[in-house]
């Protein structure tokens, strides 16, 4: 396993074809996420993910192994297409982005929605206009609902430029958070 590598073992309380099933119907539904191949004998099934501002993609695996006929081990294994270049290695796309398939085969699972995409609801790119312009002011930390670091950038315009700098390099490697500790990701 590589340094952009993310994997997580988990199990659930289906069968492995119900499993697959499931997989393979919210795949369909997840924005940017694409199956490359599922092969039902083996229960593998490989997936990738596009580009964004944040990540250069990804490919996503998961091996399903049936334990009994009420309980399917699932593996996901994610890595960046890039690897350590473009930010590969300081992203966190690979870790919402496993968080999110999961999150939604146990929600199809139970027969609740499922989410389109992960991370924040915020747009990184208005966040990334309000700071090219008003980050000395802090308005794009009221936007993101960080309201006291907002009021400290405001009379300390942008923590004296650094913090504004800082904002702005994790802003564009997918390490900004609003307020609930959500990646702002979404362009």
């Amino acid at each position: 396993m590589g340094i952009t590598d993310k994997s997580l073992e988990f199990s659930l309380p289906f069968g492995k074809e119900k499993v697959m099933e499931a997989t393979q119907a919210v795949v369909v539904k997840m924005k940017g996420f694409k199956i490359k191949s599922a092969n039902e004998m083996t229960g593998i099934i490989t997936m990738k993910t596009g580009a964004s501002a944040s990540s250069w993609g990804e490919n996503i695996t998961l091996s399903l192994d049936e334990v009994n006929d009420k309980k399917t081990k699932i593996a996901v294994n994610s890595s960046s297409k890039t690897g350590i270049l473009a930010g590969g290695a300081v992203s966190p796309k690979n870790q919402v982005n496993i968080e999110l398939l999961i999150d939604n085969i146990s929600a199809y699972l139970q027969g609740k929605d499922i989410k389109a995409k992960g991370g924040s609801k915020k747009s990184a790119l208005i966040t990334l206009i309000l700071l090219f312009f008003l980050g000395f002011l802090g308005v794009h930390r009221f936007y993101l609902g960080k309201v006291k670091t907002g009021i400290l950038y405001f009379f300390t315009f942008g923590l004296f430029g650094i913090g504004v700098l800082i904002d702005l390099i994790r802003l564009i490697i997918g390490n900004l958070s609003d307020k609930n500790g959500e990646p702002v990701i979404n362009w």
